[in-house]
């Protein structure tokens, strides 16, 4: 976004202090600001005077004290390089409290009028959002990729007779938005939407509580054993799971796509791979088990699409590994992410299927046994000693 970037898109509650401290450093080369500043200049001149401030900030006595800090030349305007220079002088004055204020409830009236022109499958769509909702995070949630994806899937249902719709939206309402520091986590919302019931003849509604929290990216990862016998084995973590209600769940190495990803789904793969098992991989070295399956129709596998957006972008990763690293790795300590508390354990290929229950991991193996049949000639990546010798070490620290 560059220099377009305004205090909404930070994501912070409008009370958050760190949206204050911002304020100066991005007011005035900001373009959105200057947008909404120049829609309360009535003539365009590049100055606000204070009859247009009043319009959003109604208290006289407040607005006085706003251009006598501010309206440096006494000339009844308050020009954008006046508030600039305003701005290192009254930092955490009253002053500062006041034009803290003043802009927050002219973003605000940009988000809502935002809102209210808010357009799905070429019409208007009502936006709201729950009381305790910010509306900073509200706008910020709705340009995340997952969303603008879910939007986009949205556009591409035509319609073509209204009084038979496949899908039609109707009214969003926003239930809750968990931030990760200033980037947006998860969404909760409602879409009400409604959809022709041949059987019936007429329009029904759709069920629609969403759980929003974007894609994310999985890796079978399978170490053939340096032996006579070449013993396949699965690599899998182990770690507390609360939605399960488990202390020691098992699954295949995975993370969420996150906005910062763009798309490079092989590459936070093989991220995660290396956070959670500490295993290095290149991307190109990784078999894409969703586009072998899907090619472009479809971004993964949905597990759960009756009430989540997630799909999952399925790997496999194969090479050969000497016994004393698959004996080094067996029982290991992974997990340098945050908030990660990992065990890694290697399982038997041939029984992973009853070790994980593990929708990834499931997925990914039916995959695999069909790009098995489909290349029956494909080679392991051979040994590499340079890289064992690598994670030998670290295993040992």
């Amino acid at each position: 976004m560059g220099s377009t970037t305004s205090f909404i898109q930070f994501g912070y509650p409008e009370s958050d202090m760190r949206i204050r401290a911002t304020a100066k450093e991005i007011v005035v080369p900001n373009l959105k600001i200057r947008g909404t500043f120049a829609k309360y200049d009535a003539n365009g001149d590049q100055k606000i005077e204070k009859a247009e401030v009043m319009t959003v900030f109604k208290d006289e006595k407040a607005v006085n004290t706003l251009f006598d800090k501010f309206d440096t030349d006494k000339n009844g305007f308050i020009t954008l390089d006046e508030l600039a220079k305003g701005l290192e002088e009254v930092k955490g004055s009253d002053a500062d409290d006041l034009l803290f204020e003043f802009l927050t409830k002219i973003q605000k009236q940009q988000v809502m009028d935002e809102m209210a022109e808010f357009q799905v499958q070429g019409h208007k769509v009502e936006v709201s959002w729950a009381e305790g909702v910010s509306y900073l995070n509200v706008r910020a949630a709705t340009q995340t990729r997952p969303f603008q994806r879910w939007l986009k899937n949205l556009n591409q249902i035509k319609n073509t007779d209204p009084k038979k719709p496949d899908l039609f939206v109707n009214k969003i309402h926003i239930q809750n938005i968990d931030m990760f520091g200033p980037r947006v986590g998860f969404i909760k919302f409602q879409c009400f939407a409604s959809s022709w019931n041949e059987k019936e003849k007429k329009v029904a509604d759709v069920p629609g509580v969403i759980f929003m929290r974007g894609g994310a990216a999985g890796i079978l990862t399978i170490l053939k054993e340096d032996t006579k016998e070449g013993k396949e084995w699965a690599v899998v973590t182990i770690q507390p799971r609360l939605p399960a209600g488990s202390d020691a769940f098992v699954e295949i190495p995975a993370g969420m796509l996150d906005d910062a990803t763009k798309g490079k789904f092989a590459g936070k793969a093989a991220d995660e791979l290396r956070e959670e098992t500490l295993l290095e991989i290149k991307e190109e070295e990784l078999i894409n088990l969703t586009e072998f399956a899907y090619g472009t129709r479809f971004p993964g596998m949905f597990p759960s699409a009756g009430g989540c957006d997630e799909f999952l972008v399925l790997y496999a990763y194969r090479r050969i590994f000497s016994p004393e690293v698959i004996k080094a790795l067996q029982n290991a300590h992974g997990g340098d992410g945050d908030h990660e508390i990992i065990k890694v354990r290697l399982v038997p290929l041939e029984d992973l299927y009853k070790e994980a229950p593990d929708a990834k991991a499931l997925s990914a193996l039916c995959l695999y046994d069909i790009w098995q049949k489909k290349n029956p000639k494909a080679a392991y990546l051979p040994a590499d000693k340079a890289a064992e010798a690598k994670l030998l070490a670290k295993l040992k620290k």
